[in-house]
């Protein structure tokens, strides 16, 4: 479980912002990865015993700006 979480966490930001970036019209799927990743993140944070509130944090943001590009741009 934590290989497919890291693959998400990781390939989803990848993915998400060349997307975002090629600016080809992509925008609704290249936040759909970011909010994966930031989502898988969240739950691999989570899973870690002395994980920092900080960056829990920064994820849960990053997932509500993703849920705001998704309803901007779609």
């Amino acid at each position: 479980m934590r290989t497919i979480l890291n693959i998400f966490a990781l390939g989803g930001a990848v993915v998400g912002s060349a997307l975002i970036a090629s600016n080809t019209g992509n925008a609704v799927p290249g936040y759909i990865c970011f909010l994966l990743s930031s989502v898988a993140g969240v739950i691999l944070l989570r899973q870690t015993k002395d994980a920092p509130m900080a960056m829990v944090l920064q994820n849960l943001y990053f997932i509500g700006v993703n849920l705001y590009g998704l309803i901007r741009w779609s």
